[in-house]
């Protein structure tokens, strides 16, 4: 069925007005304008989450880099040689054969003797000045005797 030309005239002139009307700078300059704010905004969103993004990016990397190194010191804790080196070491286990030396704490030894003979000091320093002990006759004394 054909169509009045009317109507196809009507329609056309009706699309020419809103074409005028949107290619006029009434309309299309402002829609340009916003797209355009929209866009940079838009773009510096996507800038700054690209930031956060390498951000988050390097903590996984250390956060993972930590988690190795705590299974890493997990399976070294889980070992039959940790167990053994801690019970030497925290009990005072030894191995057959083995024989443990304790040495005495000089500056209570150092202390004692000091309250007992301070009348003793007094002669010493006024024939030899204060001079500290080398460690070997500190050694020699405890082993040997003085």
């Amino acid at each position: 069925m054909p169509r009045p030309a009317r109507l196809d005239k009507k329609r056309a002139s009706i699309f020419r007005q809103l074409f005028s009307f949107f290619s006029s700078g009434k309309v299309f300059f402002p829609l340009f304008l916003l797209f355009t704010f929209f866009l940079v905004q838009s773009f510096f969103r996507i800038r700054e989450r690209s930031g956060q993004l390498d951000l988050f990016e390097d903590e996984v990397s250390a956060l993972r880099d930590k988690v190795g190194e705590k299974l890493g010191d997990l399976e070294y804790r889980s070992s039959s040689e940790f167990v053994y080196k801690e019970a030497l070491e925290q009990l005072g286990y030894t191995r057959p054969g083995e024989v443990i030396v304790v040495l005495p704490d000089f500056e209570k030894e150092k202390e004692k003797t000091d309250n007992g003979s301070q009348e003793d000091e007094e002669d010493q320093s006024s024939q030899n000045p204060a001079e500290p002990v080398p460690n070997w006759k500190k050694w020699r004394i405890l082993f040997f005797g003085s």
